[in-house]
């Protein structure tokens, strides 16, 4: 997160905000972005990190915690999905795929209102759910992927989002 942090510094513009997924390893990523960047919440010392429900990570319900292979032999008929490319779950005992697009999708629609650049430290089924939502992830023969720590960046030219590979190690790519 230090690393990303001093990256991330050096790049952004001054008047970017700070928004995170209330999650803890979510916040532990987005508050030494926030010191690197020098942002106050107030001036009492508060670092400069607004929290946003709508970023949480999916609730995976049953299949929370476990591994591939906990899947296969508990929910095969969602192992039997996933393995297939479905990115529209309803995840048993978890949220639904249009739950996960409401949800998101309003949180969506807060960041990108916003009258400044916004990093959004998140999670990858939100950003999965982001990018279907903008028509980028709806092919079924891709599937987006960033991994842990990665940035990504969402540039609107137009009226049109694109997604721009932000850095190398954990750039976005089809599987």
């Amino acid at each position: 997160a230090r690393s990303l942090a001093n990256r991330l510094a050096a790049e952004l513009p001054a008047e970017v905000a700070l928004v995170s997924s209330p999650a803890r390893r979510a916040r532990e990523t987005a508050e030494p972005i926030a010191r690197a960047l020098g942002l106050r919440a107030d001036g009492g010392g508060a670092i400069g990190v607004d929290i946003d429900d709508g970023l949480q990570e999916v609730d995976f319900g049953r299949a929370e915690g476990c591994t591939w292979a906990d899947i296969e032999r508990r929910l095969p008929s969602l192992a039997a999905d996933l393995a297939a490319g479905a990115s529209d779950v309803d995840w048993p005992d978890g949220e639904t795929a249009e739950a996960v697009r409401q949800r998101v999708g309003a949180a969506w629609q807060r960041l990108a209102g916003r009258d400044r650049p916004v990093v959004a430290v998140c999670h990858g089924g939100v950003i999965r759910a982001v990018l279907a939502d903008l028509g980028l992830g709806l092919n079924p023969g891709r599937r987006w992927s960033v991994a842990p720590a990665a940035t990504l960046e969402l540039r609107r030219t137009g009226g049109v989002w694109a997604v721009v590979p932000a850095d190398e190690p954990a750039q976005v790519r089809s599987r």
